[in-house]
């Protein structure tokens, strides 16, 4: 699936660009960025077809207040979201896993690139 959006496209239209007008219309908006993404993959996707998300974890409880400053993401939050779009969790990895990672580094950070805790989950639309 591939979008085709100009450079600092709002979450409305990458929406818009994956729903179409009808189908944004019935979701309703404002949308945040993520949650578009995520509409935009499920209404794309066909039944059975998996949807693949691996992320820097942030602290528990944190939410999604790292995204921006840490480059990170609680994994509930994730998955709330994506099952909040009709996805239902297929797998779950902890390969990526990494219990010395403070949480509190951002992930480009030299001291942790490429050692972060990480998630992998595997969702799959019915």
């Amino acid at each position: 699936m591939i979008f085709r959006l100009r450079s600092g496209a709002t979450a409305t239209e990458l929406a818009k660009a994956a729903l179409g007008e009808e189908g944004l219309k019935a979701y309703g908006a404002p949308f945040d960025i993520r949650t578009a993404l995520v509409l935009a993959v499920y209404e794309r996707l066909k039944p059975g077809g998996s949807y693949v998300i691996v992320d820097h974890a942030a602290a528990v409880g944190a939410g999604t207040s790292d995204a921006q400053s840490l480059h990170r993401i609680e994994p509930v939050s994730v998955r709330e979201e994506v099952e909040a779009a009709g996805f239902v969790l297929d797998e779950e990895s902890t390969i990526l896993t990494n219990k010395d990672d403070s949480h509190s580094i951002k992930v480009f950070d030299p001291s942790i690139k490429g050692e972060t805790d990480r998630f992998a989950y595997r969702f799959v639309k019915p």
